[in-house]
Parts: structure tokens; C-alpha cells; sequence
């Protein structure tokens, strides 16, 4: 025997008239920015060279007069910085 079709679709069958759907919602996905960000210098590590840009190896910090000594193991130039001018740079 044939019955008439219904033509309410069927995800909103039973349901009070919401629309159903197999799968939910894809979730929002939060942006992460990989860009690369220039390094915060910090008193206590060590800074580029000022001579090549090379990465800096610290000596020692004197802690009376917050002087850090450095050189450079690529060109062997030596140099001081002090925490007042790494902080006057940010």
C-alpha cells in the first residue's frame, strides 16, 4: 500500500522544527601568529654583537654598577652594556 509522503524535512521531524545536521558545528579555531618577533633583551642575558649581529656571549655582571661584559665568539669584538641603556632601547 502506498502513504503520502511527509514533506517536513527530516532532521526536523520530532524535534520542534530545528534544522538537525549529521555533524555539529565546527568549532572557532583561535589565530596563532607565527611570525617571528624581534628578542626582548634583558639585563642578566646576553645581546647581539654590536660589530656582526652575531649572538653574544655573556662574561660577567657587575652587580654594583649593572654593567654586563660581553664579546663575541664570531669576531672576538668585546663590549659593555649597561641596565639603563638596555632599558632606554625598549
Amino acid at each position: 500500500a502506498y502513504t503520502a509522503r511527509d514533506p517536513t524535512p527530516i532532521g526536523s521531524r520530532g524535534t520542534g522544527g530545528v534544522e538537525m545536521a549529521l555533524f555539529g558545528r565546527k568549532q572557532q579555531v583561535a589565530d596563532i601568529d607565527l611570525r617571528e618577533r624581534p628578542p626582548v633583551q634583558k639585563f642578566g642575558y646576553p645581546t647581539p654583537c654590536p660589530e656582526c649581529g652575531a649572538n653574544g656571549y655573556l662574561d660577567s655582571i657587575d652587580l654594583i654598577e649593572h654593567t654586563m661584559y660581553q664579546h663575541c665568539p664570531t669576531c672576538w669584538a668585546k663590549w659593555t652594556t649597561t641596565e639603563r641603556e638596555l632599558a632606554n632601547s625598549q
